[in-house]
């Protein structure tokens, strides 16, 4: 089971969504509120001060507290291999110099 806390209006959020989304997984949304210092269940599981998205994948026992490590363990433990290699290369990028 995967669990994501969140907040409606956090940009980081709202992409780790539009993953979950397009790789078709069910997920439970943990609500927190938008003030950092009240969210205590966030608090207690990630230990730190609170920050979102947290994604818990209760199956696997995992959890992950930044957007970027989330997005990646989606698709490389849910995705399928194209999209697992359309992750690596977005990460890996090389602009080309074409100066002549």
């Amino acid at each position: 089971m995967l669990e994501l806390y969140q907040y409606e209006e956090c940009p980081d959020c709202a992409e780790v969504r539009k993953v979950l989304t397009d790789l078709g997984l069910d997920y439970i949304t943990r609500n927190e509120p938008r003030d950092r210092a009240e969210r205590r269940r966030a608090q207690q599981i990630a230990g730190d001060d609170g920050a979102v998205p947290i994604l818990v994948d209760t199956t696997r026992g995992v959890i992950l507290v930044e957007r970027p490590d989330i997005i990646a363990y989606l698709r490389d433990v849910y995705g399928t291999q194209e999209e697992r290699f359309a992750d690596i290369q977005s990460r890996f990028s090389v602009e080309e110099d074409i100066t002549r």
